[in-house]
């Protein structure tokens, strides 16, 4: 389980849906979050406002999906978190004196400020309700919140039952709401109904059928790129579609997705389309599966095959058989059905989306309160979207990247997507053909032009760096499978190469079947190329667990830093340390064995030297190595130093204020105990008694009464001593730094430099850093040592590059 949730309760955790996992990719290497919704709408009506807040309460109670967190660091799949008791983040705004234009700007800016700010996904609620009081008795709603959690279909369920707990409040009633089903019950009825009849049917739908996009790919970053397009079909024409649609028994839905693919056709040329669609994923026979909250969408793929002698109804009517025989597969994955119809993995089946809005919404009236103007927000990843909202008229939102559409296309699809509509209604027997004469022709300047264009599946020009083992050609052969191309380097990027969310999917899909190795397609943040995700897999045999490496900063390009056990053999002496080093600086802390499992004590020096270097290597096969020890361990960073150097290995070892022989020699002690008698001789042996305390009556205290943990501790200790007091020093061959205290007493300062000249048989390198010897990895003093620690590894590694 995630580091993240120890701890603390849960109630329980699920696996993210393949849909979920492109929505968790999207936003962590995206740098506009498409997925961020401002769900929004108006109350009219005496709100009691604290009421109203103790109903979101009751919701978040009622609705698992609002207690949900997600977690993916330092686990091996992302997972779903749900936890027994959450608040909802609140907000009230009195905006009731602002000017109309005042209140739009402000509203604008606040929905802007939201989708910057973003969501913090290890954080339940993932929602944030925002108040505006507009005027007298009149309020907004504004309700964020994220599509990788929840769908349109959920916000207006429960928003429905926010109201009817508020109404509850109001008149002092029960509320009048059934039981939900549990996520896990449909999970395990999901699990229990598989759709075996799925590939034959996407098999029979795609056959024959050649994927052409109808937009290019943005050349530089989205963000900020997405413009809206709205239109409204007028009252009369869409009561007139209404009436078509149930005359010729069609669903406004197929209706629509026919005018929107004989756009398509008409703007290319091309009569065999393909867009995608979302669907609920509401229509499996699983009970009350209407009233459960959580992301259910999924986006199917539409292909529209136009006869153009067939009438327009006749071409709507087959459309919507084969919908509605869709809707029996729709938990079928985008992945699933490209390897199905036996497409390119990286070959795109659409590159637009049609999305109508059917969810359950009515405008609500409880508690004295009116609810209208639901808006539920809109988000893609795709250059073109087409959103259709109902209602007494047809509302068409064309959400597009205007990278890559420009305005005067966009108004083409608009304008024509009204004529269409108007036609249909006045002449029933217009065939296909009819349809396409009738819509204006598709004149734009060259900029403008979207041809539909094959895609490329050839080689391109990629680094040749081939594989230095088995592994990484196995790695190499799937990802130019996945994409297609080839050659591709064990250094080359994904992101760089074009790898896109469902790309992922599918590249650690491939990884699972043919390598037996299941990973997140999130490993690719921080392992974007061969080379880099070879290093954390081993095909062989299952990684084993650290027995005492422990990594207290695992992220960074440099040449980590590798810190010795220090008094108490625990890494968390050096926990500060990790907030302070330069932020490309890995950093681990070798942890003696016997601390936190029931690995046998070490019988030597040596012995733990061997056991650390096995570790280290794991993490950094190769130099230059950065080994710094202090204060309990110089023996075990000098051997694991020794050890490296035995390998041809370059190794900096750098010590901390502590002298060699430390554990055989009584100076320090005396120097610092004559120290503290001449400042304060009353302080002094009180100080000296409590140390003799701690030294000599506490171990005893905790090897008799102690808890098992201090008896542990106190073990350890004692077998450290033992060891230490046996290591046989000599000379070292090899550079060092030095860093001591500038508080450190002058005496104890010179023996500390002088101890090391008689080992060393190369210059030795010292920096003088602020604090002294038990503050230097404590607050605040932590900050000057790790710049201390970092100025000794960029001198260092400088040297060892000019070498």
């Amino acid at each position: 389980m995630a580091t993240s949730t120890q701890n603390k309760k849960i109630e329980a955790i699920y696996p993210l849906t393949p849909i979920q996992e492109g929505f968790l990719f999207h936003h962590l290497t995206s740098s506009e979050d498409q997925g961020f919704l401002n769900v929004q709408c108006a109350l009219q009506g005496p709100l009691h406002i604290m009421d109203f807040k103790k109903s979101w309460g009751s919701a978040v109670k009622r609705h698992a999906v609002l207690r949900t967190s997600i977690h993916w660091k330092k686990i091996k799949h992302p997972v779903l978190v749900v936890s027994p008791d959450k608040e909802v983040d609140w907000n009230y705004l009195d905006w009731s004196e602002f000017s109309k234009d005042q209140y739009g700007e402000s509203l604008t800016a606040l929905k802007k400020n939201h989708k910057e700010t973003g969501v913090n996904f290890e954080k339940a609620p993932l929602a944030h309700i925002v108040l505006i009081k507009k005027g007298e008795d009149s309020y907004v709603l504004l309700w964020s919140c994220h599509h990788l959690l929840i769908d349109g279909w959920s916000t207006s369920i429960i928003l429905q039952d926010v109201f009817e707990f508020y109404h509850a409040l109001r008149t002092n009633t029960t509320p009048n709401l059934g039981t939900i089903p549990t996520y896990d019950a449909y999970l395990n009825w999901l699990k229990k109904n598989k759709e075996p009849q799925a590939p034959d049917f996407w098999k029979k739908m795609f056959y024959g059928f050649k994927p052409k996009l109808f937009f290019k790919e943005p050349k530089t970053s989205t963000s900020g790129a997405y413009t809206s397009n709205v239109i409204a079909i007028s009252e009369n024409t869409s009561e007139d579609l209404k009436l078509l649609a149930k005359q010729s028994h069609l669903t406004m839905n197929s209706l629509l997705q026919g005018i929107w693919s004989v756009l398509l056709a008409k703007h290319s040329g091309v009569y065999d389309v393909c867009f995608g669609t979302t669907v609920s994923g509401r229509s499996a026979l699983f009970p009350k599966i209407e009233s459960i909250t959580g992301m259910f969408v999924n986006v199917l793929p539409v292909r529209a095959n136009f006869t153009k002698s067939t009438t327009f109804i006749a071409f709507l009517q087959q459309l919507q058989l084969e919908q509605q025989e869709s809707r029996n597969y729709e938990h079928s994955t985008l992945e699933e059905i490209t390897s199905w119809t036996a497409l390119p993995a990286t070959m795109k089946m659409f590159d637009n989306l049609f999305v109508f809005e059917n969810f359950p919404w009515e405008d609500i009236d409880k508690g004295g309160v009116l609810v209208k103007d639901f808006q539920s927000g809109i988000s893609t990843t795709y250059p073109a979207t087409l959103v259709v909202k109902g209602g007494k008229f047809f509302k068409i939102n064309l959400l597009v990247n205007s990278q890559v559409i420009p305005q005067q296309v966009s108004e083409w699809f608009l304008k024509n997507f009204q004529k269409a509509s108007y036609l249909l209604t006045q002449e029933t027997s217009l065939s296909v053909q009819d349809i396409l004469e009738h819509l204006d022709a598709p004149h734009f300047n060259d900029n403008a032009l979207l041809e539909p264009t094959e895609q490329n599946t050839s080689s391109t020009v990629h680094s040749k760096s081939l594989p230095r083992d088995e592994q990484e050609l196995e790695l190499k052969a799937i990802w130019e499978s996945v994409f297609e191309d080839g050659p591709i380097g064990i250094h080359d990027n994904f992101f760089e190469l074009g790898g896109k969310s469902m790309l992922a999917i599918k590249l650690f899909s491939r990884i699972e079947n043919n390598m037996g190795i299941k990973l997140p397609p999130t490993t690719l943040i921080e392992h974007p190329t061969i080379a880099s995700l070879a290093s954390i897999l081993d095909v062989r045999e299952e990684k084993k667990p650290w027995q005492n490496l422990v990594p207290i900063k695992p992220k960074g390009n440099k040449a980590p830093l590798f810190c010795v056990h220090a008094a108490g053999s625990h890494f968390f002496y050096y926990n500060h340390l990790r907030n302070y080093v330069n932020a490309d600086r890995p950093v681990y802390v070798m942890q003696a064995s016997g601390i936190e499992n029931e690995i046998k004590l070490h019988a030597s020096v040596k012995e733990m030297a061997v056991d650390f270097v096995n570790e280290i290597t794991r993490v950094q096969p190769n130099g230059p190595y950065h080994i710094m020890t202090y204060c309990f361990s110089t023996a075990a960073g000098m051997e694991i130093a020794n050890l490296f150097r035995a390998r041809e290995e370059e190794v900096h070892l750098i010590v901390v204020d502590t002298m060699a022989y430390a554990f055989l020699d009584t100076k320090m002690r005396f120097v610092r105990f004559i120290k503290r008698l001449g400042k304060n001789p009353i302080n002094g042996m009180v100080l000296t008694l409590k140390n003799r305390l701690k030294l000599h009556v506490k171990p005893v205290f905790s090897e008799v009464m102690g808890s098992e943990s201090q008896k542990k501790i106190e073990r350890l200790r004692k077998n450290h001593l033992k060891i230490y007091k046996k290591y046989k020093w000599e000379a070292y061959h090899g550079p060092i730094s030095l860093i001591i205290g500038k508080n450190t007493v002058d005496r104890i300062r010179e023996e500390i430099v002088s101890s090391w000249e008689m080992l060393a048989k190369e210059k030795i390198h010292v920096i003088h850093t602020e604090g002294e010897h038990f503050t230097l990895f404590e607050e605040p003093t932590v900050k000057f040592t790790a710049a201390s620690l970092e100025k000794s590894m960029q001198g260092f590694e400088a040297n060892s590059k000019k070498t």
